[in-house]
C-alpha cells in the first residue's frame, strides 16, 4: 500500500513551503520611474538640462525637467496598470490535480500540492510539479522544456518534470518539488528577472540613435561655422540644447506604454492573457497563425451523433458495457461523451474489476466489466485497430456508417467487434467569424489537428 499524506500534514507543508506556483515579481514604482530616466532618449534631454542650469536658464531647465518627470511617471503608472490587469487574469487560471489524502482521492487546485503528495497521472495529464514515478512507466512530452518532440519514457523510480504532459501510460507519482523549487519554476523565475525589449522599443532606440547622430552632425557644422565667424560659443549653447530637445521624441516611450496598457486591458476583457506588453507589439507583426482545432476552434466537448450496434445485444446492453469500461478516475472527453450518451437511456455503470487506460501505442483502453460469472473484457478505441483484432466479422456491416461525420470509436467485447460510435466536436459559435476577421487583417491561418483528413476538412 502506497502511503499518502493526511490533511494536517499537507497543511503543515503548505505553510512551510508555500503554494505550488512561482511568485510573481512585485512592481517597484520607484524603480520603474528611475529606469525611464536612465535611457538614451532621457540622457540627451538630461544633458540639455545641465546646459540650461549652467547658463542660468531656470525657466527652460524647469520645462525640460517637467517633461522628463512627466514622461517617466506616466510610463510607470501605465506599466503598473498593465501589470495589475495581467495578474488579475492570470489568477483566474485554476488547473486541478487528482491527489490522495487520508485515503481518499480528490480533485484540488494544483497550487495546493505539497512535497510528498500522492497524485494520479494518465494520458493527457499535465504534470503539476516535479514528481517521482511510482507504479508504471509513462511517456511524457517534454518539448515545453527541451524543445524535443519525441516522447521520453520515465520508468518507476525516475523523475518527471512539472509542465510536461503524459502522452502514454498511467501511474501514481510522488511530488518531489513544487513552485519555484521545481525545474520549470526555476526557469520561470529566470525569465521574470530578464525582460527583453519589444520590437517597438528596438525601433524607437534606432530612431533616437539616428536622430542623435543627425543632431550631432548639425551641431558640429554649427560650431564650425561659429568658430570661423568668431561667434560667442556661450551664446550658441542654448541653441544647441534646443536643437536636441526639439528632435528627440521624449514622450514616445510613455505613449507606447499608454497604448499597450489600453490594449492589454481590452484584451483582458476578452479573457486573453498577455504575459508581457511587448507581446502586443510582436503580435502586430504576425502574418501566419497556426491554430489548434480541438478546444480552440472547437469546444472540445464531443457528443455521440451516431451509434451502430453490430451485435446481437440490445442497444442498452451494449451502451451500458461501453460506459462501464470508461475511466472513472480521469475521464477523457471521449469517455465523457460515451457516459453522457448512456445517461440519455438512464443506464448505470457495471462494476469494473480491472482497468487499463487508453494507450496510443496499442490504440485502445481495456477493462474487465461485470460480476462473476458474467465478467466480460471490453475494449474501447480506434475502429481501424479493433477491426484488425476482431476474431470474427461483426453481424452487421460497418459500411452503413458515415465515418466522415466525426471521430469513430469502436467497442469490442471478448475480442469481437460489436459496436461503433461516431463522435463530433462542434466548432465554437464565434470561431468562423473570428477566423474571418483574422484573415481580413492579412494573417494566413492554418488548422492543426490529429483527426483524419475528412474530419478536418469538414470542420475547416
Amino acid at each position: 500500500m502506497i502511503e499518502d499524506l493526511t490533511e494536517q500534514q499537507a497543511a503543515a507543508k503548505l505553510a512551510a513551503d508555500g503554494f505550488n506556483d512561482v511568485p510573481e515579481p512585485t512592481f517597484n514604482f520607484f524603480k520603474a520611474v528611475v529606469s525611464r530616466l536612465w535611457e538614451p532618449s532621457a540622457w540627451i534631454l538630461e544633458g540639455a538640462l545641465v546646459i540650461e542650469v549652467v547658463l542660468g536658464k531656470e525657466i527652460q531647465a524647469g520645462f525640460i525637467a517637467l517633461m522628463l518627470v512627466f514622461a517617466a511617471v506616466n510610463g510607470a503608472i501605465q506599466s503598473r496598470r498593465a501589470a495589475l490587469v495581467l495578474q488579475e487574469l492570470a489568477h483566474q487560471l485554476t488547473p486541478t490535480s487528482s491527489v490522495r489524502r487520508a485515503g481518499h482521492w480528490q480533485l484540488i487546485d494544483a497550487k495546493a500540492l505539497v512535497v510528498g503528495d500522492l497524485i494520479s497521472l494518465q494520458v493527457g495529464s499535465v504534470i503539476p510539479a516535479d514528481i517521482r514515478v511510482l507504479t508504471n512507466p509513462i511517456h511524457t512530452d517534454e518539448s515545453s522544456i527541451t524543445g524535443e518532440s519525441v516522447a521520453v519514457i520515465h520508468m518507476p523510480g525516475e523523475t518527471a518534470f512539472a509542465g510536461t504532459m503524459v502522452v502514454a501510460g498511467e501511474t501514481l507519482a510522488r511530488v518531489l518539488a513544487t513552485g519555484s523549487h521545481s525545474r520549470a519554476g526555476k526557469t520561470v523565475s529566470l525569465i521574470n528577472q530578464n525582460n527583453a525589449p519589444g520590437h517597438l522599443q528596438r525601433l524607437l532606440g534606432k530612431i533616437i540613435g539616428y536622430l542623435a547622430l543627425l543632431d550631432s552632425a548639425l551641431a558640429l557644422i554649427i560650431v564650425g561655422i561659429a568658430l570661423i565667424r568668431h561667434a560667442d560659443m556661450i551664446q550658441m549653447l542654448p541653441f544647441l540644447a534646443m536643437l536636441f530637445i526639439a528632435t528627440i521624441p521624449i514622450a514616445m516611450p510613455s505613449s507606447f506604454a499608454v497604448a499597450n496598457s489600453v490594449e492589454a486591458r481590452e484584451l483582458s476583457r476578452q479573457r486573453i492573457l498577455v504575459s508581457e506588453l511587448t507581446g502586443i507589439q510582436e503580435a502586430a507583426n504576425l502574418n501566419l497563425l497556426l491554430v489548434d482545432k480541438t478546444g480552440t476552434i472547437t469546444t472540445n466537448q464531443p457528443q455521440v451523433v451516431q451509434f451502430k450496434n453490430l451485435s446481437a445485444r440490445s442497444d442498452q446492453q451494449l451502451l451500458r458495457l461501453a460506459a462501464s469500461a470508461t475511466d472513472s478516475r480521469h475521464p477523457s472527453v471521449v469517455d465523457q461523451a460515451i457516459v453522457n450518451f448512456a445517461h440519455r437511456y438512464q443506464l448505470k455503470r457495471l462494476p469494473q474489476q480491472e482497468f487499463k487506460p487508453f494507450d496510443a501505442s496499442v490504440g485502445y483502453a481495456e477493462a474487465l466489466v461485470g460480476e462473476a460469472p458474467t465478467v466480460v473484457r471490453v475494449r474501447i478505441g480506434a475502429l481501424s485497430r479493433l477491426y484488425e483484432l476482431t476474431t470474427q466479422q461483426p453481424a452487421l456491416a460497418i459500411d452503413q456508417l458515415d465515418l466522415t461525420r466525426g471521430r469513430s470509436v469502436a467497442v469490442m467485447i471478448n475480442n469481437v467487434l460489436q459496436g461503433v460510435l461516431i463522435l463530433q466536436d462542434q466548432p465554437r459559435p464565434d470561431s468562423a467569424a473570428a477566423l474571418k476577421r483574422i484573415q481580413h487583417r492579412g494573417v494566413k491561418t492554418i488548422m492543426l489537428t490529429g483527426d483524419n483528413l475528412k474530419t478536418a476538412q469538414a470542420v475547416a
